[in-house]
């Protein structure tokens, strides 16, 4: 390696980040804004395609804020926090249902923050309200969740196994035992 070649690996290593490879493929949180006016969800939806969706979930809390979220999420929220968001999801998927109207849905993920930040009720409580407003059945349509090792919990792996969670986070599975082990039990 020459002197300059060496210079500029060590001049690298001072300024990067340990995210620097940690990417989003969606915009930041700040470039959102309102739409003005308004547009009834209804209209948005009534000539689009309806028959291969991808339904996303986002659960926005955690047990902790990585250094590297831009996200919108809370840290350790109580649990009567966790379940007014849940009743809000509930209210607003079927509002959200009658305005798409008869969808087809091909892929669906949880995320956020971490879904598994959930109790195992929650969790078994958040599938029945996507399978009852949205048609979405795990075990019939490809489903990911994210997880944390610090999450990832025996009864919650089960509610995701039962519930037929075809894939997880990869930041979870060189720590964890797999879903099948804990079925095995």
């Amino acid at each position: 390696m020459s002197v300059k070649q060496f210079s500029l690996t060590v001049a690298s290593l001072k300024t990067a980040t340990p995210y620097a490879a940690y990417s989003y493929s969606y915009p930041h949180k700040t470039a959102y804004r309102p739409i003005a006016p308004a547009l009834p969800l209804r209209e948005v939806w009534q000539h689009e395609a309806k028959d291969s969706l991808f339904l996303y979930v986002h659960l926005p809390f955690c047990e902790m804020r990585c250094g590297f979220c831009n996200l919108f999420t809370t840290a350790n929220p109580n649990e009567d926090v966790v379940d007014a968001y849940l009743n809000q999801l509930q209210r607003q998927s079927i509002c959200v249902k009658r305005s798409i109207g008869t969808a087809r849905y091909t892929r669906s993920a949880i995320g956020g923050g971490t879904p598994t930040y959930l109790s195992a009720g929650q969790l078994a409580r958040l599938f029945d309200l996507l399978e009852h407003s949205f048609d979405v059945v795990a075990h019939q349509v490809p489903m990911s969740v994210e997880t944390s090792p610090r999450t990832a919990e025996d009864d919650r792996l089960r509610v995701l196994k039962e519930r037929g969670v075809t894939a997880r986070s990869p930041s979870e599975a060189r720590r964890m035992r797999s879903c099948k082990e804990i079925a095995m039990r």
